[in-house]
C-alpha cells in the first residue's frame, strides 16, 4: 500500500480521535506547566508556537506567563511552495489565512535565533516521528534548521500516540521531544 494512503487512514483515524476529546482546561494546563518547568524552556529566550486551532493544545497563555522571552508564530510565505517563517507574536497584529488559522499580518522577518520550537501533530510514536496535518509546512521549515541547536518539542496529548512506527517519507523530520499531560517523551536520533 502507498505511503501516502497509510498516513492519510491514520491521520483520518486520529483527526476523528481527537474532534472526539475535546482539550479540558485542566490538561491543557498541565502541558504549560510541564513545559514551564522545562529547564531548556527557562533557559531560551527566543521560543516558536503556534496559533491553536479546533483541539490542539493551546500554548498562548506561555505567553503571559513569560513575559521576558520572546514568543513567535508560523506565517506562511507561499502556499506553493509550502514555506513558513516565524514572525514574532503581536496579538493586535493577527489575520486568518487560508487554513482559517491565525497568523502575523506582518512579514518583515527580523533576524531571531530560536532555541525551541513547539510542534502540534495529528500522532506521534515511540521514535518521535510526527505525523501532522499533511501540508509539510513544518517539515520544510525544520530541515533548514536541523544541526543548528535548535530543539523541536511535539505538543499533544497522550491518545495521540500510536502504538506503532508511523510511516515516513523522506522529508519527515523527527522531534526531539513530546509533551504530552502526563509524560514528556525524550527521542534519541542522529
Amino acid at each position: 500500500m502507498n505511503i501516502f494512503i497509510i498516513k492519510n487512514k491514520i491521520r483520518s483515524f486520529f483527526i476523528k480521535k481527537n474532534n472526539l476529546t475535546p482539550v479540558k482546561k485542566n490538561i491543557n494546563n498541565k502541558i504549560i506547566n510541564f513545559i514551564n518547568k522545562y529547564k531548556n524552556f527557562k533557559l531560551s529566550k527566543n521560543i516558536a508556537i503556534y496559533y491553536p486551532i479546533k483541539n490542539e493544545i493551546n500554548l498562548l497563555n506561555l505567553i503571559k506567563s513569560n513575559k521576558k522571552k520572546n514568543f513567535f508564530l508560523p506565517k506562511i510565505i507561499s502556499y506553493k511552495k509550502k514555506k513558513i517563517i516565524f514572525i514574532k507574536y503581536k496579538k493586535k497584529k493577527l489575520a486568518m489565512n487560508k487554513y482559517n488559522i491565525l497568523e502575523p499580518i506582518n512579514i518583515k522577518k527580523k533576524k531571531n535565533k530560536l532555541e525551541i520550537i513547539f510542534i502540534p501533530f495529528t500522532s506521534f510514536d515511540v521514535y518521535g516521528n510526527r505525523l501532522g496535518k499533511g501540508g509539510k509546512y513544518y517539515d520544510n521549515f525544520l530541515k533548514k534548521k536541523i544541526n543548528k541547536n535548535i530543539e523541536f518539542i511535539g505538543i499533544g496529548l497522550d491518545h495521540q500516540f500510536y502504538k506503532y512506527k508511523l510511516p515516513k517519507n523522506k522529508w519527515d523530520i523527527t522531534l526531539h521531544k513530546v509533551i504530552t499531560q502526563s509524560n514528556i517523551w525524550k527521542f534519541n536520533f542522529k
